[in-house]
Order: structure tokens, then C-alpha cells, then sequence
């Protein structure tokens, strides 16, 4: 618990996430000893933050995203049946590295252990794609129709992403845990 704390309130360890307000939430909520821990969080870079900012920026390749997107759902759902549209990191994938993530194990039962190899395929898949993206955005934040130093403009920053207000009184269902 002391390392986690130390990790994430450790300016010069750059932490890499998706929505990572509702994950730090969620830890808070599993362990009291990290309640506050979104609060002393440091040296963070959220890809939801930058996901929010490319939705705002309509842009070249983003329409040529689209296009490509209707092309492949068209051969997808000929291949498989219907296909939910993308959404999320998996959307922002799609944008940015050309193929979106399989989430296909994203609700599957993550207490059972031990986990099954697709799980852990998708766990690591979901954190991989991460470093990808960002070196992606880095590499020309320009064609993203972001500024030049990406890095610098959202280290520290977390996502404004909101949270669930929970309801006095009503059956909750657990939240499936990664």
C-alpha cells in the first residue's frame, strides 16, 4: 500500500491511464488506506483528457477515421453479425493506431482465479495500447490537432470524468475489477 502511494504521489514517475479519476476512486473505495489518493496524485498523463480534446477539434483525420470506420463495421457485420459502435479507449484507439481494441473480455469475471489466458491478453492489450497511443500523439500532436508539447500541457492532470453518486437504500451490483 506504502509503494501505491508512493508511486502515484511521485511527480518524476509519469502514470499513464484512461479515465483514471474512476479508477482511483475505485481503489479508494476497495482500501480505506487510499482514500485521498486522488487528491496527492502527481505526474499523470490521462489519454481521456486528450480523447475529450480531439472529440472538440473536428479535424481531417478524424473524418477519414469515420469513413474508415463504416467501411470496416460494413465487413465486420458480414463477417460476424452486428457489431457495437466503438467507443471510449477503444474508439480512441481506433483513431489514433488504425484498429480498435478487443474488449470482448472487458465484463468477464475478473475475481475468478486463476484468470484465463484471454483475460490476460486483454489486460495487457488494454494497458500496451496506452504507450502506443501517447507515442502516436507525441510523435505529431499536430496532425491530432493538438498543441506541440503534449507531455507538458497534461502531466498532472486527471480526467474530469464524473463520478457515480451512490444512492442510500438501493441494491448496488458489484463493478466488475481489473
Amino acid at each position: 500500500m506504502h509503494f501505491i502511494q508512493v508511486l502515484f504521489s511521485n511527480p518524476a514517475i509519469t502514470k499513464l491511464g484512461y479515465g483514471m479519476s474512476g479508477d482511483l476512486h475505485s481503489l479508494a473505495a476497495t482500501c480505506f488506506v487510499f482514500k485521498g489518493l486522488d487528491e496527492q496524485v502527481q505526474g499523470v498523463i490521462d489519454l481521456f483528457t486528450i480523447d475529450k480534446q480531439l472529440q472538440k477539434r473536428p479535424s481531417d483525420w478524424r473524418e477519414n477515421s469515420r469513413k474508415e470506420d463504416a467501411l470496416s463495421m460494413d465487413q465486420d457485420c458480414g463477417e460476424r453479425g452486428v457489431r457495437q459502435p466503438e467507443k471510449g479507449l477503444s474508439l480512441l484507439v481506433q483513431h489514433v493506431l488504425g484498429k480498435p481494441l478487443d474488449k470482448t473480455e472487458q465484463l468477464s469475471n475478473w475475481e475468478k482465479r486463476p484468470l484465463r489466458e484471454q483475460q490476460i491478453l486483454y489486460a495487457a492489450s488494454d494497458a500496451y495500447c496506452l504507450l502506443e497511443v501517447y507515442k502516436k500523439l507525441c510523435e505529431d500532436p499536430a496532425a491530432f490537432g493538438l498543441g506541440s508539447n503534449l507531455t507538458k500541457s497534461l502531466v498532472g492532470k486527471t480526467s474530469t470524468k464524473p463520478r457515480i453518486k451512490k444512492q442510500k437504500n438501493k441494491q448496488e451490483m458489484p463493478l466488475p475489477s481489473k
